[in-house]
């Protein structure tokens, strides 16, 4: 019988990552295709806070204000098409 090797602890941190996202994408659409757009602008807006306050913990402010940052900087349009392409060929 094969032994299967468990994955660096690293490894086993992204790809929960990426099924996190995933999931959390997916819960997101389906809010909106239940409860409409404004269900989801609170459901959104709800996970930011969530975010941002356990990073700024977790982490720091400066490092909060970084994540800002960068929501900010991925918002242009070409940067969105980019990273939603990138997304759906994980």
């Amino acid at each position: 019988m094969a032994t299967v090797l468990p994955l660096p602890p690293r490894q086993r941190a992204e790809a929960a990552g990426r099924d996190m996202t995933r999931t959390v994408l997916d819960v997101l659409n389906a809010i909106r295709d239940v409860g409409g757009i404004e269900a989801f602008d609170t459901t959104a807006k709800h996970l930011l806070i969530s975010i941002s306050a356990t990073v700024s913990h977790l982490e720091s402010p400066e490092r909060l204000y970084h994540l800002l940052d960068l929501i900010e900087t991925m918002n242009t349009p070409e940067l969105v098409r980019q990273h939603r392409d990138e997304f759906k060929n994980q």
